[in-house]
Parts: structure tokens; sequence; C-alpha cells
């Protein structure tokens, strides 16, 4: 929908309170209850925060991780479980980015609960790195690093350079960490075209 796409542009451009107005106006577009009106959360909860209302972002990003364990447990769409997931994931991931670990430690409790959609690539691998922000953001960034590494193959996910980044710089690995800036750079057009939700994806 043109509402996504003008989202997505505003927050490239850097254009905050723009691109807050069309994550609103997107959600009030789109059907309640449905998985694009909960994925519509995530970009409104990067425009609240990069304006600076950090208790807003995680209101929004709380409310959006609450629709979507209903929808997931409450089996009202099966077919749209997946999608959910990734949804979810990447709430967490924007949460632990804010420096809140308990929106992420929810998200790992309940989707645990669902092996058989964190066995489908490549979901798996980007709860991966919801896992290893924790593991930074507990202290533990050598920990993380070495659950980060077996990912690379060049199937991985963007976020998983994001999260290597954030680790090498915790343990004062400063030129891996350069290398990690450095492939996010030359990569950035990867995290426009991976499956998954689109709109956290992009927002991330």
């Amino acid at each position: 929908p043109e509402y996504f796409d003008r989202t997505t542009q505003y927050l490239d451009q850097g254009k905050w309170g723009l691109a807050q107005q069309e994550a609103l106006n997107a959600r009030d577009a789109l059907q309640p209850g449905s998985i694009r009106s909960r994925a519509s959360l995530h970009p409104l909860a990067t425009a609240y925060w990069m304006q600076g209302d950090h208790e807003a972002s995680l209101r929004s990003l709380r409310s959006m991780s609450t629709e979507i364990f209903t929808a997931i447990e409450g089996g009202s769409n099966n077919a749209d479980s997946e999608d959910d997931a990734f949804a979810a994931i990447a709430a967490g991931i924007l949460a632990q980015r804010m420096g809140d670990r308990s929106i992420a430690l929810e998200i790992m409790q309940r989707l645990n609960k669902r092996q058989d959609l964190l066995k489908t690539p490549p979901l798996d691998a980007l709860f991966v790195v919801l896992r290893a922000n924790d593991l930074r953001l507990s202290g533990e960034p050598a920990a993380a690093i070495e659950l980060l590494k077996p990912l690379i193959n060049g199937s991985e996910p963007f976020q998983a350079h994001v999260a290597l980044l954030d680790s090498y710089a915790a343990v004062g690995s400063k030129q891996k960490a350069l290398e990690e800036a450095r492939w996010l750079i030359r990569s950035r057009g990867r995290a426009y075209a991976e499956p998954g939700c689109a709109w956290c994806q992009q927002s991330l």
C-alpha cells in the first residue's frame, strides 16, 4: 500500500514526523486484527523512537507483541503465524536497540513454545539474532559473537551483521566492528529484499 511505501521513504530520508503520520494513516486504513495492521506498529515505533519519544515507541512495541501473540496463541489464522513470528522478533530487536530487554525476553519465552515455527528458515536465524542481542545486553558480548558466527554463510539475515557489529564493538574489536559496518553499507539493499516481515525489517 502507498502508506507503507511512503513511510519507508520518509524513514530513509530522516523525516520522522512525516513517517509517523504515514504509519498512523496505514494503521487506520488497514483491517483491524490483520497481520498488516499488527506489523504497521513497527515503523510507527521506529518513527517515535527517532523523534526521541522512547515511551511511545516502547508502548507501540508492547502493543504489537500483545496483538501478535493473541493471534498466534489464539489460532485465529494459522497461515499468518510465521509472518507474525517474524514481526514479533523484529519488535524484540528494535526494543533491544533501545536498550530494553523485557520485551524481547517475553517474545523469546513465548516463541520457544512454538518450535515448529522456530525451525523454519530464515526465521530460525533471525531468532538467533534476538538471542545474541540479549546476551550482549546482559554483559556477554563474546558469547553473542560465538552464537552469531555460524550464521554467516551468505544467506544470513541482515540483522546478524548489525548484531555482530554491536558485539565486536562491545568487546573492543574495533577492526572487526569496522568490517561489519562496511558490510552493512555495501549490502544495505538486502534489508529491503529479505523474506519475512518487510514492514518491520525495512524500518529496522
